[in-house]
């Protein structure tokens, strides 16, 4: 990727950013998308599952101040799953999961002791979907109320860095959902 804009923190002006050109960037990777029925009854209920997994490989590209580091802000491998239970009436109720199995690096020197943790957080849904064109539903994310950051980068990451922001706790969503 040619002249890639990426946003920076500011040290020192309370967590403003900064749009900064990178002459040379690898952006690479690869997205698995997996869906499918595991089970289904005699009586039209069903069991399915859902598996989306993207894995990321982003760089600088000899780059005369951070040579051939990973760009900060983007996890190597980001994984989001559900498994789901569905009755013929249109009653549906089932598990997930949003897991980064591996942590990456907030600063463009890639400092270790900056990188962000691997986290898992997971989730439950239930809705009906019965009605023409119309689902109503409950998403419950977070039920375990990890605390997981939300971050911004910047060149070079020190203690007093303000990069971290408190991520969602423990959340329910309720909603009505159309087609059209």
């Amino acid at each position: 990727m040619k002249d890639e804009l990426q946003l920076l923190v500011v040290p020192g002006f309370g967590g403003s950013a900064i749009a900064i050109n990178v002459p040379n960037a690898i952006h690479q990777g690869i997205e698995l998308g997996l869906n499918g029925t595991a089970w289904q009854g005699e009586k039209g209920d069903r069991l399915t599952g859902r598996m989306a997994l993207t894995v990321s490989d982003y760089s600088f590209d000899n780059n005369a101040t951070y040579g051939n580091n990973q760009l900060p802000g983007a996890p190597p491998y980001y994984v989001r799953a559900e498994a789901r239970y569905a009755t013929p009436s249109g009653f549906y109720i089932g598990p997930n999961v949003e897991w980064v199995p591996q942590g990456y690096y907030v600063d463009s020197v890639n400092n270790p002791a900056f990188m962000t943790s691997s986290y898992a957080l997971l989730g439950a849904k239930a809705g009906y979907t019965g009605f023409k064109g119309v689902e109503i539903f409950l998403d419950a994310r977070n039920l375990t109320n990890q605390m997981v950051s939300n971050v911004g980068v910047t060149n070079t990451a020190t203690a007093t860095s303000q990069l971290y922001n408190p991520g969602e706790g423990a959340t329910i969503f309720a909603g009505i959902q159309t087609r059209f």
